[in-house]
């Protein structure tokens, strides 16, 4: 019954946005933070109207605290959307985390343009290999993830939607535009493999005075403590780190884990072992803190080592840069090549191991931050952006 609710409810809700109130851009979103960012960015700029839905019955929201969310359930988006033409100006995705999203595409009409904002992980589990970027020993404890693809759009109904997946080509056909954090992502789409390539447009979430560095722009870090990765994610390659962090000639206080979200049985076992390695000196950070409080945790670590080989945890990565941080990455991490090439200083694993890590800096860092991600940059994409797609 509550699902019957939810579909009579969410029809007279979009009926009401899209007939009579007019012609809207849809936002498909996901209970994420970085949500609230995009919603005030395009409803800031450019006059344009936008509105925001989240597919699912659970209508509870966890992280998103400013956005106007409307819910949809998953049989209405998929049999509406077909009859889309008219009445939509543009569809963005906020990621592609789920096979029914990526089965929506299909059910576009031509004519309306599509908007991927890649947050990485899903670019890679389309167009790349998970394996590749996951190291040998966090390889051994990371929970395995089955895909199934099918090879034609042609007869997909509704409840195959969530079970197979099109492949890379039809999902690269359909979209118009994509946005990855930072443009070295890009490149995961080969033009030598795919018909067609989405049109890649500059864009971020968030700004460093809005959303990074509100209430520490003048603060700056003390202490010798070392964070370890962002999250209890095995994008982070916990395991292999430990091994790295024993190499390194900087001696650290305590090893500061975010393992806040993430498979619960990868971040136990990354637990058991960073306590089993390091004793008292490994401090896992077990639970959710709001942002002023985790920045306040953050100020006591004079070194950041993301160990991942993909772009993550920018938001992490430019706080800790402004607060004069000194970030260590993997060389073959996209993120590490677009830091240099922008003559921010970023740290490689060897040059930790040998001790070669100079003082930063920090008021060229700063002001390099905030020449790519200060809200005046970032309003300046948003406004290009709805330009192009309108």
């Amino acid at each position: 019954m509550s699902s019957v609710l939810l579909i009579i409810g969410s029809f007279f809700q979009l009926g009401i946005e899209l007939f009579i109130k007019g012609k809207k851009h849809l936002h498909l979103v996901q209970d994420e933070k970085f949500i609230d960012f995009a919603f005030r960015e395009f409803n800031e700029a450019g006059g344009e109207t936008h509105l925001f839905l989240v597919i699912g019955a659970n209508q509870k929201l966890r992280f998103v605290k400013i956005s106007e969310i409307v819910f949809v359930h998953p049989r209405l988006i998929w049999h509406l959307l077909p009859f889309a033409k008219g009445h939509v100006k543009s569809i963005f995705f906020h990621s592609l985390p789920s096979t029914f999203h990526k089965n929506l595409l299909g059910r576009i009409p031509n004519g309306i343009p599509v908007f991927w904002m890649s947050w990485g992980f899903d670019l890679i589990e389309i167009f790349g290999s998970v394996d590749d970027y996951v190291k040998q020993k966090t390889k051994l404890i990371v929970p395995r993830k089955s895909q199934s693809f099918r090879k034609s759009q042609n007869n997909v109904d509704y409840y195959r939607a969530f079970k197979t997946q099109p492949g890379p080509d039809e999902i690269a056909n359909r979209i118009d535009f994509i946005s990855t954090v930072i443009e070295d992502e890009y490149g995961i789409i080969s033009p030598n493999l795919y018909s067609k390539r989405p049109k890649w447009i500059p864009w971020n979430y968030f700004s460093m005075e809005n959303d990074v560095i509100k209430g520490f722009e003048n603060e700056v870090v003390s202490g010798n403590n070392v964070l370890l990765g962002n999250s209890g994610n095995f994008w982070n390659n916990h395991l292999d780190a430990f091994d790295d962090l024993l190499e390194f000639k900087t001696s650290f206080d305590q090893i500061i884990c975010p393992l806040s979200y993430g498979d619960q049985e990868y971040r136990i076992k990354v637990k058991e072992k960073g306590e089993l390695v390091f004793g008292k000196n490994f401090v896992p950070l077990n639970d959710f803190l709001d942002y002023p409080d985790y920045v306040k945790r953050l100020l006591s670590c004079s070194h950041f080592f993301i160990n991942s080989t993909r772009q993550l945890a920018l938001g992490n990565i430019l706080l800790l840069l402004y607060l004069g941080s000194k970030v260590i990455m993997d060389t073959s991490n996209p993120t590490f090549r677009f830091f240099n090439r922008n003559d921010i200083r970023v740290f490689s694993i060897a040059e930790a191991k040998s001790g070669q890590l100079e003082n930063v800096d920090l008021d060229k860092t700063r002001t390099n931050l905030l020449r790519i991600w200060g809200k005046n940059s970032i309003r300046m994409k948003t406004n290009n952006l709805i330009q192009m797609i309108s």
